[in-house]
């Protein structure tokens, strides 16, 4: 069974160069003033899904610390890079009342050797996936869960995966890389399933443009190559993924879903005065989570497998 070896620094994405292929006219139709316009692929026609979003807090000896206190001390101690690593067993999970999100919480499991000290740690997450789908959790599930803090961008970048109890094998149930300026697991050997996640450019504007914006929006596609099963074996398969659309695929032995929530990049950067902004108006951003295939409500558009 495959462990979770998660790695917190941020390092340039591997580079996958993409093939594009262009038909050549026919000789009864090549015409110096033909348009060679190449139509754009359907996907461009796909927006979004909703993001996930996630708060969470942990209990250390009848004190609650939430992610804005431990965000305050990151900064106070001069720490970019926070991963809190948490297992225990679930002991809630439950619709919160009048709101959309779901809370699980997680207790830290006793000593085996009776202590009357001892007081359980708690984590509490409150959580949002886009309709149908939800984390392949249940109570009394002994489980291992990894919330990350990444602040050296100047703005919190954060996400969290949750495993399978190492009793039960250590296998990846969850993972969520839904911040808009990062992601806070490496793509590469130490990423737990991906060697590559970057975004291709296929010339897609969409339908949220803004006369009086800075600059145009286009949809992107993601690129995603799942990494060898063993040190120096084959690649897995590629998809190449429009927002909203799903890959299937299997990891040694697991059945997993990976989507992407949403893409997007701005062209046509205006350079006046009054867009020069905090806003980076030159990144491409992105949302994607990985979740097991028999937690997701339909199966992965997979035509892009192995490509």
């Amino acid at each position: 069974m495959h462990r979770f070896r998660p790695v917190f620094v941020l390092a340039p994405l591997a580079l996958l160069v993409p093939l594009t292929f262009v038909a050549c006219p026919s000789e009864d139709t090549d015409d110096d003033d033909s348009d060679r316009t190449i139509a754009p692929p359907a996907g461009c026609d796909l927006l979004a899904l909703t993001n996930v979003v996630f708060d969470w807090a942990v209990t250390i000896e009848g004190e609650e610390y939430t992610e804005d206190t431990i965000e305050d001390l990151m900064v106070e101690f001069g720490v970019d890079v926070f991963p809190f690593n948490f297992p225990g067993s679930i002991t809630e999970r439950a619709p919160i009342p009048d709101t959309t999100f779901t809370r699980i919480v997680i207790t830290q499991d006793p000593p085996e050797e009776p202590d009357p000290e001892f007081q359980a740690m708690v984590l509490r997450i409150d959580y949002r996936l886009p309709d149908e789908y939800d984390i392949p959790v249940e109570v009394g599930q002994g489980v291992f869960s990894q919330m990350v803090m990444d602040i050296s961008r100047g703005i919190l970048v954060h996400g969290f995966a949750i495993v399978q109890s190492k009793d039960d094998g250590g296998e990846i149930l969850f993972i969520a890389e839904p911040s808009n300026e990062g992601m806070v697991y490496t793509p590469g050997p130490n990423h737990p399933m991906f060697s590559v996640v970057e975004t291709r450019d296929r010339a897609c504007p969409n339908t949220r443009n803004d006369p009086g914006a800075c600059a145009n929006p286009y949809n992107l596609s993601l690129q995603f190559l799942v990494k060898p099963e063993e040190v120096d074996g084959p690649d897995g398969p590629a998809f190449e993924l429009y927002p909203t659309e799903t890959g299937e695929f299997t990891y040694l032995g697991g059945a997993f879903q990976v989507v992407n929530l949403w893409s997007y990049g701005y062209r046509e950067i205006s350079q006046e005065a009054n867009c020069q902004n905090s806003y980076d108006w030159s990144l491409d951003r992105f949302s994607y989570m990985l979740i097991r295939t028999g937690a997701a409500p339909v199966a992965g558009d997979d035509d892009d497998a192995g490509e």
